[in-house]
């Protein structure tokens, strides 16, 4: 199994609202792309302040490495990114942190 994590640096403007709607449309994505088994966003919760204005999770499982590739390379995943995510994030592509565990 793999967990995709990627957090995420918003602008500062977006209502919490607005955030929570980028997210969740994000964990809607096994609906278009199967090979996600499991989507789930999650607040920081940390109460050390060293966040560094990355306060948002997205954890994504897959069963394999094939499958996070699919997912990686699917329209479907590259639009939402593209017309939704980018624009919401502080600085695009540049405000995200990519890590993957591998189980």
């Amino acid at each position: 199994m793999i967990e995709h994590l990627v957090s995420y640096k918003f602008k500062n403007n977006l209502l919490d609202d607005d955030i929570k709607s980028v997210l969740d449309k994000l964990v809607s994505m096994p609906q278009s792309i199967p090979e996600i088994r499991h989507a789930s966003w999650h607040l920081n919760s940390s109460l050390e302040g060293r966040d560094q204005g990355y306060c948002y999770l997205l954890r994504l499982e897959f069963d394999d490495q094939f499958q996070l590739e699919h997912y990686l390379a699917s329209p479907a995943h590259t639009a939402l990114c593209d017309d939704i995510l980018f624009p919401a994030l502080e600085d695009g592509l540049n405000s995200l942190i990519v890590f993957d565990i591998t189980q």
